[in-house]
């Protein structure tokens, strides 16, 4: 009996150690050609403490078996890197070099429509105050024609004083109001676009070239597909992490939530094969800078890193997760740059003035 325990409890070993194992392989498979190893990412957290706390388990009980999800473990290192940090750089080597300060923010469209007195736009108008970043990024940017409490572009530069800005606004709703992307900053901006998704167009990126000292630098504003869960798909997932219920109603509900999840998955693989495109043909130094709606461990954030610098891995510390929502609750808010520009101080903001933390960080071109 007791030898086939042990032996039940090493397949154990292995299938958890195989889990991690396609959560690292995930990333390098897009989600257009396969619709179920993107999930498989999405636990990497969850595989990977599960495998550290067995190893410390095995070590301590001495068994030989603690290969198995070593071995998983020096597979993950890499991602884990992305992950978490325990170093982290402050301040540039060299001063009197002209600095972006960069702030991306999804602002959730300023809790508009629940918060008609506009105490969440002014928290975080309060926030950009007091901090100053000379640029601003923008993702769920809300703005009103009429004059009042959403007025958001003229305070912010009018009030803020931010000389410049760039929209492009995708939901266009009753009495002038509309939401979209936008990016206000301090440099003069001497070109900018917008790339519109194929895929979905009620997402985008805009880019915004800045004349930084004598440097041009291009920013992309990006926010990718999200899930687009509604009220009874998160009360599903939180009534789950309670008791796993098997009732139809149920079942139809997890099929709708992985059908969601499968279709975003799809859409931003598209959306940001577009984007890395459009960088590809950029004469300029890059920073890309958004909302990716997806972990360090997938597809997206990978295809990304192939040929952009991750900030928070250059100067960032700690979890850096950006996402308050019940989920995904992982950093899906990033600043990306090119080999030429590097980062210091980068920051998520305690501030929980929407269901994203805002996320700040130097940047300068490398002298």
């Amino acid at each position: 009996m007791k030898r086939f325990i042990n032996s039940l409890f090493t397949v154990f070993l292995i299938v958890l150690a195989l889990f991690l194992g396609l959560s690292i392989y995930c990333q390098d498979v897009n989600p257009n050609d396969n619709n179920w190893l993107p999930f498989f990412g999405l636990s990497f957290p969850l595989f990977l403490w599960t495998n550290v706390g067995l190893l410390l388990l095995l070590i301590y009980r001495k068994k030989v078996t603690l290969i198995i999800p070593l071995v998983a473990l020096v597979y993950a290192w890499p991602s884990l890197n992305n992950y978490y940090q325990i170093t982290s750089k402050s301040e540039f080597s060299e001063a009197n070099i002209e600095e972006v300060k960069l702030l991306t923010y999804n602002v959730r469209i300023f809790d508009a429509n629940e918060n008609i007195g506009g105490n969440t736009k002014d928290g975080i108008f309060q926030m950009i105050d007091s901090l100053k970043p000379n640029v601003v990024c923008f993702q769920e940017f809300y703005f009103a024609e009429k004059k009042g409490v959403f007025d958001t572009k003229s305070i912010l530069l009018d009030e803020l004083g931010y000389k410049h800005s760039h929209e492009n606004f995708t939901h266009h709703m009753y009495d002038g109001r509309h939401s979209g992307m936008a990016t206000f900053t301090n440099f003069p901006i001497v070109n900018k676009g917008v790339i519109t998704f194929v895929s979905d167009y009620s997402n985008s990126c805009i880019f915004t070239d800045l004349l930084v000292g004598s440097d041009t630098i291009r920013v992309y504003n990006t926010h990718l597909s999200s899930i687009r869960f509604q009220r009874e798909d998160y009360d599903l997932i939180n009534e789950t992490k309670e008791q796993v219920k098997t009732s139809d109603e149920n079942i139809k509900g997890y099929k709708r939530i992985y059908n969601l999840l499968h279709t975003a998955y799809e859409k931003r693989a598209v959306q940001l094969q577009q984007v890395l495109d459009h960088i590809y043909n950029c004469p300029y130094p890059v920073v890309l800078t958004g909302d990716f709606n997806d972990t360090p461990v997938s597809y997206c954030y990978t295809q990304t890193r192939k040929y952009l610098t991750d900030s928070f891995v250059e100067s960032g510390f700690g979890v850096g997760n950006t996402y308050i929502g019940d989920f995904p609750s992982f950093r899906i808010d990033y600043v990306f740059h090119s080999d030429d520009i590097e980062s210091a101080d980068y920051k998520t903001l305690d501030y929980e003035l929407s269901d994203h933390y805002p996320v700040y960080t130097k940047l300068r071109v490398k002298p």
